[in-house]
């Protein structure tokens, strides 16, 4: 479990910045959702990424993000970012291009039916769409005085 949204991006910039390497991937990608995006940290890294040569021409990607807590004004600061606040098992509203990323960094953990969700992450996904996953890991130790 991560303490605060800074850490919890710190972890997910592992994985942003190794997908940055790729350049004819970003390139590739027209847009993004951020599944339980909280304050947007990772929104924002996938609003501001550009083409890694000299002249930084921003990728454009349309941005959303989706999360049942009314919480990020960071969308505000960004023409190419929204923000939806709901419930993203069963309601988020997709372009009608769909979702070529669902970015879901420290969040699926409290879905509550995992495969009716993922059943409609796929629905509201593009052709060939990437699936980026990442639940934290825990241990639970439970101690029985039997």
């Amino acid at each position: 479990m991560f303490r605060n949204a800074d850490e919890s991006h710190q972890h997910s910039l592992q994985t942003l910045n190794q997908l940055y390497e790729y350049d004819d991937f970003m390139m590739s990608i027209k847009t993004v959702v951020d599944l339980g995006c909280g304050v947007g940290k990772d929104l924002e890294w996938w609003a501001t990424r550009t083409i890694r040569d000299s002249r930084s021409t921003p990728l454009k990607i349309k941005c959303t993000g989706v999360d049942i807590l009314n919480r990020m004004p960071i969308a505000a600061n960004y023409s190419n970012m929204l923000y939806q606040r709901a419930d993203f098992e069963v309601k988020v509203n997709a372009p009608p291009e769909k979702f070529d990323i669902l970015w879901c960094h420290d969040a699926f953990q409290y879905v509550v039916d995992p495969i009716k969700t993922l059943t409609y992450w796929r629905d509201i996904s593009s052709p060939g769409a990437m699936l980026a996953l990442i639940v934290p890991q825990t241990t639970n130790i439970h101690q029985s005085d039997l």
